[in-house]
């Protein structure tokens, strides 16, 4: 590690000409925030530091934490044990308000900054060999903060700290673009690369400069050409904001509450609907049901209408029109997806790249479009007739989707068996059970200090490694749903787990336990796990699988250790990323599982009558993706022709096929999973392999929870997902990732 002394700094910086890299900021902000990093050092210097802090605990029984979960009155007791202490969001001093997180802002701003003069102005013989570690830690300080602005913009209540986080996590952004077409780190990682072996990297160092130089040659900067790289600057800038547009405006109801009204004869609705049902419709309550003498008024915003004439009404006709109300998207909505695959497609074009697919697909698992169409022909093929089957549970004949929720409540079969009511503290007991044994681990709800978290619901949950007492991770669980946060179920790496180096940056005076907790050389991890639950006492089957999927990523994130933060945890190829959480489904789905979280030893278990067709649903997703981004010519990305490829895609796969409205202006998984979405399908199928392989006799095996551990999830992304793979199956010809593997892994014989 390195002290270095701040003004110092920036005065050289002002020299250099890497001025272009220095932000606007604020001056009194500035003037508060040198003032606080005081007695430092120009010179850096090599030191050791021990920034272990003692940890102690007592592992909790299975009644206590069903009650910290279930009871609030009894946790506000548990909870009353903290220090008194006011210390900022996960305990980070900088962390009280907006402005202090600007201030963290600056810190690892300065951080980038001084770490980036160094390698431009190293001319030293070791400067090759630190490069990699270096540039690395850039990557760390960086992501230390747009990850947390990106977690406060979701689920921060106070407006304020929203604002200051989104305009951060802009200029952060901008600042990364930046360095992504810095010719200088280009070449010097280029000539690094190309002498890996005579510096004698480590096979991590050597992945991740891969990993760098890959995102580089994105950037176009083998082209060396300044137009190309202020163009790929602006490119990916537009691209970026107008997702997080997407994003947000998805959330919104697509209509406004007096446009667009659905005059349905008041008669017509009285007669199509159970007597119950219909009393209970709020015609006389809502401003959005406005009663006249023989019709109503209804508002494709009022989706609890749309929801109850859909599922109950016996006239074909309301149940159509209600969801397709429900699943129209704004034609404003669409215009702005329609902009960015264009935005997308000109990226890639600029890339020398002929499509988007091509473009992203190099670096992942599947590598190539055509092992993406094969996998999604296959699929289809395999999964369309036993959907087709499944659903004669529901209906005779061909089932419209408008149709299902009706028909679906119709079958005796299904609706024999009620849906499980599970609390929250049952399934969290249960889940860090099974943790415990598959992992090693000890999960311990602790006491927060006053202003740690966001909002009072926020339960903070420390993970140790049960042999060696070591703290391993802090968890941070965001449960219930608000108003004011994102109602998408989600998972925050906000600090990674890795090793620190002799290139870190450290401040004389920074309090190292309000930025990061170091423990014996390791940067411990801050996780967060976001749900939308409404009650803790009453929640079902879907929202404990909900919390499983979420916690697969937690523990991609602690189980692995890394020497370098970009392939830390679930920084891996995004197609491999989503395994370690569907794998987590599949313990939820084990009725030997499921039995331990019900209270009632004799309740009937609920049965998943719905596999195959939730698969192709997935699938159907996936090839809309896919040739959405498969198009090659920027005019045929007009909101009309999206529109007839979406219904196209919608009867190619003909399983209650929409050919009525144009959804897929609400897909937003098109923003953050552009050109791979068919990784929710793949990792499914490597998902239901690897249970049957490591977990079909018993989900609480410990020896192969170590298997799964030591040969899959402790690489993060420091190796390549194939020969993961290839271990875990014990099958070498999957480690080449050709075709070959390709059809291996994608075969799904063992889901028939």
């Amino acid at each position: 590690m390195v002290y270095v002394k701040l003004k110092k700094i920036e005065k050289n910086y002002t020299n250099t000409t890497s001025t272009q890299y220095m932000l606007k900021s604020n001056r009194a902000l500035n003037r508060a925030f040198t003032k606080h990093l005081k007695k430092v050092y120009y010179s850096p210097i090599s030191i050791n530091v021990n920034l272990q802090r003692p940890y102690s605990y007592t592992a909790q029984p299975s009644d206590t934490l069903k009650k910290l979960f279930n009871d609030k009155s009894y946790y506000k007791k548990f909870n009353s044990t903290a220090v008194d202490k006011k210390n900022g969001l996960y305990s980070n001093k900088l962390l009280q308000s907006p402005e202090g997180l600007y201030q963290f802002y600056k810190l690892y701003l300065y951080k980038c900054q001084h770490l980036l003069r160094i390698i431009h102005q190293d001319q030293s013989e070791d400067a090759d060999k630190k490069f990699i570690l270096r540039i690395d830690n850039i990557s760390n300080n960086l992501c230390k903060v747009i990850d947390l602005c990106e977690m406060i913009r979701s689920l921060h209540p106070d407006e304020k700290f929203v604002t200051m986080a989104d305009r951060i996590y802009n200029e952060m952004f901008e600042f990364m673009n930046i360095l992504n077409t810095d010719v200088v780190l280009y070449n010097n990682l280029n000539r690094v690369m190309r002498n890996k072996d005579t510096l004698k990297l480590t096979n991590e160092q050597s992945i991740v400069g891969q990993i760098l130089l890959d995102d580089f040659n994105k950037s176009g900067l083998f082209m060396n050409n300044e137009a190309i790289k202020n163009q790929f600057i602006e490119l990916s800038s537009d691209i970026s904001q107008l997702g997080q547009n997407i994003i947000i405006s998805e959330q919104e109801p697509p209509f406004d509450s007096n446009e667009e009204m659905w005059k349905v004869s008041l008669e017509k609705l009285k007669n199509s609907l159970p007597h119950e049902i219909y009393n209970n419709l709020p015609i006389k309550k809502t401003k959005f049901l406005l009663k006249s003498k023989e019709f109503v008024d209804i508002s494709k915003n009022n989706l609890y209408v749309l929801y109850q004439i859909n599922k109950f009404s016996n006239d074909a006709d309301l149940r159509k029109q209600s969801w397709m109300y429900m699943n129209m998207s704004s034609q404003e909505q669409v215009n702005k997806v329609s902009k960015l695959l264009q935005l997308r497609l000109k990226l890639a074009n600029l890339m020398k790249e002929k499509t988007h697919n091509s473009y992203q697909l190099k670096n992942k698992l599947m590598k190539n479009s055509e092992h993406v169409k094969l996998l999604l022909h296959n699929l289809v093929s395999d999964y369309r007739e036993k959907s087709l089957n499944e659903l004669k549970i529901i209906k005779s004949g061909n089932l419209e989707a408008y149709d299902r929720e009706f028909y679906k409540l119709k079958n005796t079969e299904i609706n024999r068996i009620p849906q499980l009511q599970l609390t929250v503290g049952s399934v969290f007991a249960e889940l860090f059970k099974l943790l415990s044994t598959l992992y090693s681990l000890d999960f311990v709800v602790t006491p927060l200090y006053k202003t740690e978290t966001w909002h009072e619901d926020v339960r903070k949950v420390e993970i140790y490694d049960s042999k060696t007492k070591k703290l391993k991770a802090f968890l941070y669980l965001d449960l219930y749903y608000r108003e004011s946060k994102n109602h998408n179920a989600s998972h925050f790496t906000v600090t990674t787990s890795k090793k620190l180096n002799d290139q870190e940056i450290v401040y004389e005076n920074e309090d190292i336990n309000a930025t990061c907790v170091i423990s014996e050389g390791v940067q411990i991890p801050i996780i967060v796990l976001n749900t939308s639950l409404y009650n803790p006492l009453c929640i079902n089957e879907n929202d404990m699988e909900t919390i499983f999927h979420e916690m697969g990523h937690a523990m991609h994130s602690v189980l692995s250790l890394t020497e370098l933060q970009n392939c830390s945890g679930t920084r891996c190829v995004s197609d491999f990323v989503e395994l370690p959480s569907i794998l987590m489904e599949l313990f939820a789905k084990d009725p030997r599982v499921l039995r331990n979280v019900v209270d009632n030893p004799n309740t009937e278990l609920p049965k998943d009558f719905f596999r195959a067709t939730e698969m192709i649903q997935q699938t159907k997703l996936a090839l809309l993706d896919y040739r959405f981004h498969e198009i090659d010519n920027v005019n045929d990305l007009s909101p009309e022709n999206l529109l007839k490829i979406y219904h196209q895609t919608e009867m190619d796969v003909g399983v209650m096929p929409d050919v009525y409205t144009n959804w897929y202006g609400r897909f937003t998984h098109l923003v953050g999973y552009g050109s791979s979405y068919y990784t929710y399908s793949l990792d499914r199928i490597i998902a239901n392999k690897i249970y049957n392989k490591l977990f079909a006799n018993n989900p609480y095996s410990k020896e192969s929870g170590d298997i799964l551990k030591n040969k899959l999830l402790k690489y993060g992304g420091s190796r390549s997902p194939w020969e993961c793979l290839a271990d875990v199956f014990e099958n070498s010809e999957l480690a080449k990732g050709d075709t070959k593997a390709v059809k291996i892994i994608t075969e799904t014989t063992s889901d028939k």
